[in-house]
């Protein structure tokens, strides 16, 4: 009797337990994910299932996010500046509530000075290039395409100059140096040509960057530290300007620190650099 007992309780304990597995299976399936997302006009950003089938998907705004679905992915594509959210639902009850906010690419780009240097045969112009991204995101880089004037509106030269780690708001310098009639004007032609990963997270970390710096005759050291709590990648460029406030040589110097980590950078100053002033830009961020 006893044995019947407990065979019998047994059976009893594993029909409770399969039953429990049984119910609690599908809940523990169902789950509603939500997450923050920023894109640039006409990027991209891609749901897709690695277990399961998307069911359904939808766009608060279509005019701002452009979805496309089939049964393994869902394509989200940014039309217009806004904001817009974006459901999908798959098989076995779980929900992806994306909130999406898309902006536009705004950067601006301009010469700030031009430096002439009188050769034998011909003029050197170095024109000192500004770029100061305003769309509110990092970019990885960008493209431009510049065109230099001389007096008579001629074209001297037009050219492709790219330039990397645009950190919301913060400035980036380049010197372009130009050999013959002197350049006089300088335009942005054509639409900018940006490269960034929607897919990573950036966070802006120039100001837990300190640097400072020691000259000593024509020699110049750089000393960077990371202050905050992220690994930090970045460039502080050093821009040295003449008496008439003109660029006359731009150094970066890129780094990668880790928390409370620091560098330095030696730089041997030349020319026109040697007891200048200078001025230095620092854009830093972490990407997660």
């Amino acid at each position: 009797m006893r044995i019947r007992k407990t065979g019998f309780g047994l059976l009893l304990v594993l029909s409770l337990v399969w039953g429990l597995v049984a119910t609690a299976a599908p809940q523990s399936q169902a789950r509603t994910e939500t997450k923050k997302i920023t894109l640039l006009k006409g990027e991209k950003y891609e749901l897709k299932a690695f277990i399961g089938k998307f069911t359904s998907a939808s766009s608060s705004k279509s005019s701002v996010i452009k979805i496309k679905k089939s049964s393994s992915r869902v394509v989200c594509t940014a039309k217009k500046a806004g904001k817009s959210t974006v459901i999908a639902r798959m098989t076995g009850g779980t929900v992806y509530k994306y909130y999406f906010t898309v902006k536009s690419v705004k950067i601006n780009c301009r010469a700030v000075s031009v430096h002439y240097t009188e050769g034998s045969l011909n003029t050197t112009s170095d024109v000192a290039v500004e770029v100061i991204n305003k769309s509110g995101v990092y970019i990885n880089s960008v493209t431009v395409m510049l065109a230099l004037y001389d007096s008579s509106g001629a074209v001297l030269e037009q050219k492709e100059y790219t330039f990397y780690d645009l950190v919301p708001g913060a400035k980036i310098y380049k010197l372009i140096t130009y050999y013959g009639n002197p350049v006089v004007r300088i335009e942005s032609v054509g639409k900018f040509k940006y490269s960034r990963s929607s897919a990573n997270v950036y966070s802006n970390e120039s100001k837990k960057i300190s640097v400072t710096a020691q000259v000593s005759g024509e020699s110049m050291t750089v000393n960077i530290r990371n202050n905050g709590k992220k690994n930090a990648s970045g460039s502080a460029d050093v821009v040295f300007y003449n008496a008439n406030g003109e660029v006359v040589y731009v150094r970066p110097c890129s780094f990668y620190l880790k928390p409370k980590e620091a560098t330095s950078t030696n730089i041997t100053l030349y020319g026109d650099a040697v007891g200048a002033t200078y001025q230095i830009y620092t854009r830093a961020y972490a990407r997660s």
